[in-house]
């Protein structure tokens, strides 16, 4: 008797999911509208992770709840100012990255560097 496996999650989901486990969050507060650093940090993260992976800013951010191509820029952007300035979540960035196959993100030097953040 063949052994039958249930069918995969696609990627976004596997990218999300194992995001909110790394920071201790639900999937449906990785998901939704807070905005608040504990949150929004980690999916900043995920965001920046399917990037990597070759997703496009507008599926990124219809799959983050219809959010704009620009959020997922600057997410993408903020990403590794974020790690420079946090060693812990600089670790939970690269946990994520690696179960990916990505390469380490490369970090900025200083912790002075920032980024330009529309008003």
């Amino acid at each position: 008797m063949q052994e039958v496996k249930p069918p995969e999650k696609p990627l976004s989901e596997r990218v999300r999911d194992l995001a909110a486990v790394l920071f201790d969050l639900t999937v449906e507060e990785i998901s939704g509208e807070s905005q608040s650093h504990r949150v929004c940090h980690p999916r900043m993260a995920a965001m920046s992770t399917l990037y990597s992976l070759g997703w496009s800013l507008v599926d990124i951010g219809v799959f983050f709840g219809g959010r704009d191509h620009v959020t997922v820029s600057n997410a993408r952007d903020r990403v590794p100012v974020l790690c420079a300035q946090d060693e812990v979540f600089a670790g939970r960035v690269q946990t994520l990255r690696s179960a990916f196959a990505l390469p380490p993100l490369v970090i900025p030097k200083t912790s002075q560097t920032s980024v330009k953040t529309p008003i």
